[in-house]
């Protein structure tokens, strides 16, 4: 319940104010925080919100499942028979999903994701990249010379 009521709106929340910051909000956490807007204005935003969220949702999972009966009588129609269709329909959609997440495995990573992914695939270890953290006893001597110093914190 708390995921339903407080975490999904969130996300629903970024990913909407992203994609139409004209129509959609920020989430509701960051709108009370903006001076001069009451709790029950934003109360009466976020509903709205809601209500299109629903609607936009509704719309695109209607749209899907018309699409997949489209062409599911389509397939039968050409002679195949109905457990051939749908075998066909469930295999392209999971190479969809397969393909999708495999083209968006880097997008919007960040360097450090980057760096540790990139480390995870050739086997190298923390200690071998020269992080600052560990101290120069697990890096050995060459690393503390690489070492960020606190008199340094400050300056770019």
């Amino acid at each position: 319940l708390g995921f339903l009521t407080f975490v999904l709106p969130i996300i629903l929340d970024s990913i909407f104010s992203k994609l139409a910051p004209q129509i959609f909000a920020a989430n509701t956490i960051a709108m009370l925080q903006v001076p001069g807007l009451s709790f029950r204005d934003v109360a009466r935003r976020k509903r709205r919100d809601r209500v299109l969220q629903v609607l936009i949702i509704a719309s695109a999972l209607g749209g899907l499942g018309a699409l997949a009966t489209f062409a599911a009588r389509s397939l039968v129609s050409m002679g195949r028979t109905g457990l051939v269709a749908s075998a066909t329909l469930a295999s392209a959609g999971v190479a969809t999903v397969v393909v999708r997440r495999w083209l968006s495995k880097t997008k919007h990573m960040a360097p450090a994701d980057v760096i540790t992914e990139a480390d995870r695939r050739t086997g190298a270890t923390v200690a071998d990249s020269g992080s600052f953290l560990m101290g120069a006893e697990a890096q050995g001597k060459a690393a503390s010379s690489r070492a960020v110093q606190p008199e340094e914190w400050g300056r770019g």
